[in-house]
């Protein structure tokens, strides 16, 4: 098969574009989650691209990227749920947690029995108070934490507790592997090594995948939604073919419920002005205009007030 690999010095001499709209990547293993951004922002020659929760570089999976107005609304997927599937080698540390530190072998057979596997699952879910690795992006007293560790300094990082909402685990040897649904902040590495407490021994991460955020994957026939690779995207042969990987806006705040509007609405909104409508929501709405997302609103009794809009030309 004939893959196409457009020509950076090229497409170098291509405007960049005002594109908005929401790519779901599959982020390849041993690149930072920036490498990936920067490249499909130079694929799709966009003026503006973010992306919403950093994965490690060992770490592959979905990686939302935002491009142009999409980077309003991606605060609202930083707090979603994530599910990721990891395998972890128990009986062995590594001062990382994952497959980049220096690795020890404390215990080379470690006996666990499927009944311990069932209680540490039912001990993990629920809220669990963790220590977020020192190998991290934390910031403690303004530096990141990576970067104090790899100094030599003492890194102190406080707990945090997050929601272990699902947990399933299956053990082969000393391969673990596990499913897992958890809130925002959690850290697998320190999970896994969590769970290995549980079963009495050690354990790190050899391999992680993030498989969802929220409702994003969607296997509906009506409207299935994928992750594609940097490479796959790379492969396309034109700006249209790349431009139907895009996925609407209003997919990064599903958890509002939808609110039509008027014209006349709009008018007020867009002029800072409140305006009063007629509806059942109280709260944050989706707004639409002709059935067309044009951003959120706050409805408090019988008032609309804008709270963040596209820059559109309605």
């Amino acid at each position: 098969m004939h893959l196409y690999v457009p020509n950076r010095c090229l497409m170098a001499k291509i405007p960049f574009r005002a594109i908005s709209g929401v790519l779901l990547i599959d982020k390849a293993r041993d690149i930072s989650s920036n490498k990936a951004l920067q490249d499909v922002r130079f694929t799709y020659r966009a003026k503006k691209a973010g992306h919403t929760g950093t994965l490690d570089p060992f770490a592959t999976g979905l990686l939302p990227v935002c491009f142009g107005e999409a980077n309003k609304y991606a605060r609202w997927l930083l707090d979603a749920d994530k599910t990721y599937q990891f395998q972890a080698i128990i009986g062995q540390h590594s001062s990382t947690g994952d497959t980049e530190g220096e690795i020890t072998v404390i215990d080379s057979r470690p006996q666990v029995s499927e009944a311990q596997l069932r209680a540490a699952e039912t001990a993990i879910i629920g809220d669990i108070e963790q220590i977020p690795p020192k190998y991290s992006a934390i910031k403690v007293n303004g530096q990141r934490a990576y970067a104090l560790a790899r100094q030599g300094h003492e890194v102190i990082i406080p707990t945090r507790r997050v929601h272990v909402f699902e947990l399933s685990l299956t053990l082969a040897g000393n391969v673990l592997t596990g499913c897992t649904r958890v809130s925002k902040g959690t850290y697998i590495r320190t999970l896994v090594e969590d769970i290995a407490a549980q079963l009495g021994t050690v354990a790190y991460c050899q391999e992680l995948r993030r498989l969802q955020i929220a409702h994003l994957i969607s296997d509906d026939p009506a409207s299935p939604r994928d992750m594609h690779t940097v490479a796959e995207i790379r492969s396309l042969a034109n700006a249209t073919e790349r431009d139907k990987l895009l996925l609407p806006m209003d997919l990064l705040c599903q958890q509002f419920p939808a609110q039509a509007i008027t014209g006349a609405h709009w008018q007020s909104l867009i002029r800072g002005r409140q305006t009063s409508i007629d509806s059942e929501q109280q709260g944050m709405v989706r707004l639409y205009l002709d059935k067309q997302f044009c951003g959120l609103g706050d409805i408090h009794d019988t008032r609309l007030k804008a709270f963040r809009l596209l820059n559109t030309g309605f």
